[in-house]
């Protein structure tokens, strides 16, 4: 059986197969597929670098979170302290049964501890606020890296598809290229 379509005189064919513009249509094919690739290849370094960014932002703001918490920590225990010396002052100043004269010297004293342990509250308040801010930013870099990571992924898994896509072109260009051979070896 002649591979030549019917109808078609073997002479047109014979000059269809031989026409330089079709060789080019293969060329146009392979170098898009190579600036897809090379797109592909720089959309995946920009998101690398982005990834690599947003996870030294994380890593940073997980510091300063450590950082925060220990600080609220150390605070804590003053204020700790500070109650229990409070305590202390109270019971001393029943036992001894202080005087008014003298009790309004401990009075005041018990009054500046008691602004300090607000003050110191007040400090533990806005460190649990701060705390609490970081963890958000943190909560939000990290859902901002996993739909990085994803776009990622899927840029990859795009970049394999068309890798396939090009390796069967490529198979497909050197079996017709192979069968235009042949076509041209029958018909000298």
């Amino acid at each position: 059986m002649s591979k030549f379509p019917r109808g078609i005189p073997k002479s047109v064919y014979k000059k269809e197969m031989k026409d330089p513009s079709a060789k080019s249509g293969v060329k146009q094919k392979e170098a898009a597929g190579y600036g897809l690739h090379g797109e592909l290849k720089e959309q995946n370094q920009q998101l690398t670098a982005a990834k690599e960014e947003l996870q030294k932002e994380l890593t940073e703001t997980q510091e300063r979170v450590t950082h925060l918490d220990h600080q609220f920590n150390v605070l804590e225990k003053e204020n700790q302290e500070v109650k229990k010396q409070l305590h202390d002052c109270q019971i001393v100043l029943v036992a001894a049964k202080v005087d008014p004269v003298s009790g309004e010297a401990i009075v005041k004293a018990v009054q500046e501890n008691e602004k300090e342990r607000k003050e110191v509250m007040n400090v533990s308040t806005k460190l649990l606020n701060e705390l609490q801010a970081f963890e958000e930013i943190a909560s939000q870099q990290r859902s901002r890296l996993l739909e990085i990571q994803k776009t990622v992924s899927d840029l990859n898994e795009e970049r394999e598809r068309v890798m396939q896509e090009r390796n069967a072109f490529t198979l497909e260009a050197g079996e017709l290229e192979k069968a235009l051979m042949e076509a041209e070896e029958l018909l000298l």
